[in-house]
Formats: C-alpha cells, structure tokens, sequence
C-alpha cells in the first residue's frame, strides 16, 4: 500500500511522484517472465497509495480537520470518487496488461474498511450513505479501457463485504458479478455465506478463498506490480 510499482511506468504521474521503479531492464525481464508458460498474476493495491497522495493532496480522502486522511498502518490513501485517482489506476492496470500479464488481481480496489473511518470527512466526496456508486464507476472504467486485452480481471474482497451487513469498501456481490471474472474473499471462515451472496449476486467465475493470516502475497504466485 506504500504505492511504489514493480515496474517502469511511463504514466506521468506515476513517474512525477517517483512511484515508478528505475531499473530500465525491468520491463523485459516481466515479458520473458510473462511470454513463459507460467500463469502470471500483477497484484494492483488500487487506492491504498502512500506516495500520490503526499505530493498531489487533491486526489486524497480527506479529514473533518483538512488533513490528508491515513488508515491503521498510517498509509495515506487516494479517494476513489475523484476521477484522475480513478484514472491513475486504470492507465497502470492497462500498462500491466501490456506486459503481459495474465491476470490483474485488484486489491483495496474500494474504500477502507480499517482505521479511524470516523475522522474522514462526510461530504460530495464520502458519502457513507452511497459508497458504492464510486466503486462501480471504477470498475466500469477499466473494464472499458481492458476491453481489447485478454487478461482476467481478478478482484479481493473481504468476506465482511459479502454479508447480510456488508461494510464501508462500497463492494458488493452485484459489483463483482458484473465486473469480475475471478474473486479472491479475504475470510475462508464465511465460506458458505460468501458462495450464496456470490452466486445472488449473478458471479459465475472462480473463487479463491484466502486466509486474511496469509493475505493475498500468500494466495498463489502473485507479483506486486503497485504496493
């Protein structure tokens, strides 16, 4: 979630606030890695961003005293109803796609579940009553701009999310069934619960249960293309 990529961006802002990894032969080792026979997967931390926000404070979720808002690990995170953030991650997931990756696993691809929610400031820009509407636009976005690719677009979601209460990250079973083609729950305890909300929710695709213990860097051979 620190926001510092695993490969050369030439994404403007990507390269503008040094996210961008420097070694220039780093992308043709990814398209000899990706180019092989093993199945590949980019792991995108999608809103969790450490670095764009601290020197662009326009695209960060806000607090009631103005501040740039930071979760429980004290990581500043971008707010998904401003479009350029939006944007930002889907000009890099196209990029990952590129590369050749066979899978992008979206991660924190909604609002933060974890941390002081109630500092974060209510407005146009978080509305705890309409979160979802924010989460769909960036899921529409760049199931638009991978349209012409063949790489799955794979989403994390924790299980909280697929309850009858559901929680703050604006996911939802509907979401997932409309935009994913591969789910991975946070939670493998509510196995039963997540299968049924998945399958009402219209998801026909894989799913991959993961211990929130192990987290999704333990969840098969995924690489960390945006921490």
């Amino acid at each position: 979630g620190d926001g510092t990529l695993g490969y050369v961006s030439s994404v403007s802002r990507a390269v503008s606030a040094k996210a961008s990894a420097a070694d220039p032969g780093l992308n043709e080792a990814i398209k000899t890695l990706t180019g092989g026979e093993v199945y590949t997967i980019a792991r995108v931390s999608c809103f969790k961003d450490n670095i764009v926000p601290r020197g662009d404070g326009s695209l960060s979720i806000r607090t009631n005293s103005g501040y740039k808002w930071r979760d429980e690990a004290d990581l500043r995170w971008m707010n998904p109803s401003i479009p350029a953030a939006r944007q930002y991650v889907t000009e890099l997931c196209r990029e990952l796609a590129e590369l050749g990756f066979d899978e992008i696993l979206l991660d924190d691809s909604g609002w933060p579940v974890r941390g002081h929610l109630e500092y974060i400031k209510i407005g146009e820009a978080y509305d705890p009553e309409n979160l979802t509407e924010a989460v769909e636009s960036f899921y529409q976005e760049l199931r638009a701009a991978l349209e012409e690719t063949e790489v799955t677009l794979a989403i994390a979601v924790e299980a909280t999310a697929l309850s009858e209460e559901g929680d703050k990250s604006g996911q939802t079973a509907q979401l997932l069934g409309q935009y994913a083609d591969k789910v991975y729950v946070l939670g493998a305890e509510r196995v039963g619960e997540s299968e049924e909300a998945l399958a009402a929710g219209g998801f026909l695709g894989d799913v991959v249960y993961v211990d929130p213990a192990v987290g999704l860097t333990g969840a098969g051979e995924n690489v960390a293309m945006k921490q």
